[in-house]
Order: C-alpha cells, then structure tokens, then sequence
C-alpha cells in the first residue's frame, strides 16, 4: 500500500491534477500482476495427475528430504556469505590502511 501513498504524493507535488480520480489506475498498476499469477495457477489446478514413472521422485523417502535440506542449506548459506565475507575483506583493507582493531 505504501507505494500507492508515494505517487500520489509525487502527483500532488508536479500539480497536475494526476491524484485526483486515479484510483482505478493506481490500483490497477499495483494489482496487474495477480491476474496473471491466478491465471497460471488455474491452469496449474486444471492439470491431471501425473502417473508415478522411472522419471518420477517420490516425496516421501529420505532421498528427497535430504535434498529439500541441502537446497535449503545451500540457498541459506548463500544468503549470509556476501555479509561473512565483506567483513574479512573489509578489515583487510582497513588493515592495509593502518586502522587497527583492537
């Protein structure tokens, strides 16, 4: 909601007249992209079930559970690594500058 708070605002500060009566466009800016997402997930609804093949993973052995652990894991450690290594890097470079922590 807030950055429908920001362009009317920008609106009323160019002094055209834009916030006024542009709701229906705010809302339609901000809400475009859920029709799309309902659309994909009723065709995603509308699909049959897929037989159980060679091709198929079950869910339901330790194969997958393992597997759902190391992406999360993984997608976690990636998340924290840019902020564990511009730590080290940084003091380097302080260091290299004649700062030093104590």
């Amino acid at each position: 909601m807030e950055p429908v708070f920001n362009l009317q605002i920008a609106a009323q500060a160019q002094g055209d007249g834009a916030a006024e009566g542009s709701g229906g466009q705010m809302n339609a800016a901000v809400y475009n992209g859920a029709g799309g997402l309902f659309g994909f997930a009723g065709g995603l609804a509308r699909e049959g079930r897929v037989p159980v093949t060679v091709g198929t993973m079950p869910t339901h052995g330790p194969m997958f559970a393992l597997l759902l652990v190391g992406i999360i894991m993984i997608v976690t450690a990636l998340t924290f690594f840019p902020a564990l290594s511009l730590g080290p890097i940084a003091e380097h470079f302080l260091m290299q500058a004649g700062v030093v922590f104590r």
